[in-house]
């Protein structure tokens, strides 16, 4: 796999510090010209930091969309540049608000930074309704450290999400992926009473084994990809149409194809999906790539 090249990640930086500058830009001079708006100080619960993730999610959007555009993958290096200029570009909003604020002593000597920072940070206090709290202290770097957490989290939230899409190292470009088939793998969720153990069992049994034949099917079709069997791929796939009502069986394993838009190839991904919400796992079960004639005759009409 051959790495992006410095240029092409450099347009990657280049497109997030933009629109990192940006938000933050706009947060502080909404702080500063309505006094009160602050958006990276609104915490839920006074621990999770929901103003500095919207931010960073603003702030991070550039990452993203310079990377779709231009077709750079991000890579760990990458990722690992991109976590550096959010810290950094959070240091430099810190400091530029020092700088605008430029306070001074009364013989207008001005005072540090650090200074500055130190008394800032010990002064945060949490409002509840019209009651002001009383200055966190110490405690104040707790919670610039969640701020600056919540910044960063929200601004590599969108890298990390195309870093894993399917890509094609070929043409430079991120795939486009679609739903191709859904196998049914599993029952009808159920709930039983303590008294009816030997209907929970049974159910149990029957669940197993609906969950290995439907992970059989989507196995035999990724064998008939790998043999070349495209008509019987294609049939396979038929069988097993995506249906609202499958995705609520305790069991179901996706079938997805993704394209590349400028050679045609692409992949056949096949996962595991078993449960439902909280409880909900994922498995990979098998990637095959695909031959443009092959994407042809698996992608739904």
């Amino acid at each position: 796999m051959a790495a992006p090249s410095r240029k092409a990640q450099m347009y990657v930086l280049l497109g997030g510090a933009s629109t990192s500058v940006g938000a933050l830009s706009l947060t502080g001079w909404l702080a500063r010209s309505t006094g009160d708006f602050n958006v990276m100080g609104w915490y839920a619960n006074y621990i999770i930091p929901i103003g500095p993730i919207l931010v960073g999610l603003v702030a991070g959007s550039g990452y993203g969309i310079a990377s779709w555009i231009r077709g750079v993958k991000i890579t760990r290096g990458l990722l690992a540049a991109v976590l550096l200029l959010q810290c950094a570009t959070y240091a430099y909003a810190q400091f530029d608000e020092y700088r605008t604020f430029a306070p001074a002593y009364e013989d207008g000597t001005p005072v540090p930074f650090t200074t500055y920072y130190d008394f800032v940070t010990r002064s945060i206090a949490f409002q509840s309704g019209a009651k002001e709290g009383k200055p966190l202290g110490a405690i104040g770097y707790g919670v610039r450290f969640l701020e600056l957490l919540g910044f960063v989290f929200g601004a590599v939230f969108a890298p990390i999400v195309l870093k894993s899409k399917p890509y094609c190292e070929r043409c430079s470009r991120y795939m486009k992926t679609r739903a191709v088939a859904l196998v049914p793998a599993g029952l009808p969720p159920k709930q039983f009473k303590k008294e009816e153990y030997e209907a929970a069992e049974a159910y149990r049994k029957e669940q197993q084994t609906a969950f290995a034949r439907g992970r059989g099917e989507a196995q035999g079709l990724l064998a008939a990809v790998l043999a070349g069997r495209m008509e019987e791929a294609h049939r396979l796939c038929a069988a097993a149409p995506v249906r609202k009502e499958i995705r609520q069986l305790t069991g179901r394993v996706a079938i997805d194809l993704s394209r590349c838009p400028s050679c045609s190839g692409g992949l056949l991904l096949a996962r595991v999906f078993s449960g439902q919400g909280k409880d909900l796992r994922i498995e990979s079960i098998g990637t095959v790539p695909l031959a443009p004639v092959a994407v042809r005759v698996l992608q739904p009409a």
